[in-house]
């Protein structure tokens, strides 16, 4: 039964290599063209899950951020309501920096979403 290999270092592939030369009794300590295939399939499967986990991480920071910019204002006004009007005011006045912050993260988010369909569009194409 094969294994199923997961790693975030793209080295774990020559370190499959010597597990397997290892583990395989009948060999001649030499891969094959098949052993080299399924060890490039198990790579191609490292890389689609570490990409699968990376935009998993990115789509929820920006979710969290864009939550936070929303949620902002009814801080203000839940700290004016409770009549902390110092807390208020130094909330309304880090807004500036915090809104621009908050987009500029959500503006990446979207931007290297783009840019990274834009360059796998153009390797496909090739």
């Amino acid at each position: 039964m094969a294994k199923v290999y997961s790693s975030t270092n793209p080295d774990r592939i020559s370190e499959l290599e010597d597990e397997y030369i290892h583990s395989n009794e009948t060999t001649t300590k030499e891969i094959t063209d098949d052993d080299r295939q399924r060890l490039n399939y198990i790579q191609k499967l490292i890389k689609i899950e570490n990409s699968d986990k990376r935009e998993d991480t990115q789509r929820n920071m920006a979710w969290f951020a864009l939550a936070g910019m929303l949620l902002y204002p009814f801080a203000v006004v839940l700290a004016s309501w409770l009549n902390l009007e110092s807390c208020a005011k130094i909330l309304g006045e880090m807004a500036g920096i915090y809104f621009v912050s908050v987009a500029g993260i959500i503006m990446a988010f979207f931007g290297f979403n783009t840019w990274d369909k834009i360059a796998n569009k153009h390797k496909s194409e090739t």
